[in-house]
């Protein structure tokens, strides 16, 4: 199974299986309107894999082709994939990617384009885009994603097929909710695993939720520059003892980071703790890490 095709299955299972029904009988659109959740670039790249796979199974794509690692990596050289530059699309952007779409495919007979955030179009492109849509020149589908697809010119709304994509998060809180959670840990836990449930099976929600608690805890201390908070990292840091454990440690650093520091420092803040996580990424230990990022801003 494609990897992207295993994080749909554990964030949008329906949505997936109602796509892989429709390339199992040859029926994708030509135009897509992907809004809502955060999977909406993942399912395009997945049915852009089954436009290329070189090896379907069962029709689908399998996701460890040539073709198909490479369009997971964004890499394929006819998948063309847009994106904002300092938020905004600009027309000169357009105009290359309609460059591509006059062209034959290099590897195929198709052309995928994907644009994101494709609220952020100016109007000038999105309307050189329409005529593009209008009168095809190939085999092409176009997949544009957004979060405000309310701001999308409405003729290119009314070309493409909207698929709505539902908040994995509200769910998730819900569900925890259901279990007896106070509201506040329900809404930590969903925006900490951002819809990937399999971290629970690794983990234990009473050790994310206790450590969250003693983070807290640290957090304020070093918030308020007291050194003490330095000594006790160390404690903290060693209760974090795989790989999984310290990946989350991290992330519940910077949501609490990004909750409680006041505005001024928290950018920096925000920053400097990116640069812990590229160390520790980069095999530097977890604690040498963070105690480089103590230092910075007690």
């Amino acid at each position: 199974m494609s990897s992207l095709a295993e994080k749909l299955e554990q964030t949008q299972a329906s949505l997936l299986h109602r796509f892989q029904k429709i390339i199992q009988a040859d029926r994708l659109s030509h135009a897509y309107l992907f809004a809502g959740g955060p999977e909406i670039l993942d399912m395009a790249l997945y049915l852009s894999q089954a436009i290329y796979c070189e090896d379907q199974q069962e029709g689908l794509p399998c996701g460890k082709c040539r073709s198909c690692k490479l369009v997971e990596s964004q890499e394929f050289s006819d998948l063309h994939v847009v994106s904002p530059v300092n938020r905004i699309i600009r027309t000169e952007q357009i105009k290359g990617l309609l460059g591509q779409v006059s062209q034959s495919g290099l590897e195929s007979s198709h052309q995928v384009f994907i644009v994101r955030d494709a609220e952020t179009m100016h109007s000038n492109g999105a309307n050189a885009l329409l005529k593009s849509m209008e009168e095809p020149t190939g085999q092409q589908h176009f997949f544009f994603l957004s979060k405000n697809p309310d701001r999308i010119l409405p003729t290119i709304r009314s070309r493409s097929q909207f698929v709505y994509f539902p908040d994995r998060i509200q769910d998730l809180t819900a569900a925890f909710e259901a279990q007896g959670l106070l509201k506040t840990q329900a809404q930590f836990l969903s925006s900490l695993l951002q819809g990937n449930t399999q971290l629970l099976e690794n983990l234990s929600q009473n050790w994310i939720l206790e450590m969250n608690a003693q983070l807290d805890s640290w957090l304020q201390q070093f918030l308020k520059k007291e050194s003490k908070s330095f000594l006790v990292l160390s404690a903290l840091v060693a209760q974090a003892d795989d790989r999984d454990k310290q990946a989350l440690f991290l992330d519940m650093l910077e949501l609490q980071l990004g909750q409680q520091a006041a505005t001024p420092k928290r950018w920096k803040l925000l920053k400097d703790l990116m640069a812990a996580r590229l160390a520790w990424q980069a095999n530097v230990p977890l604690l040498a890490s963070l105690e480089r990022f103590c230092l910075e801003n007690l």
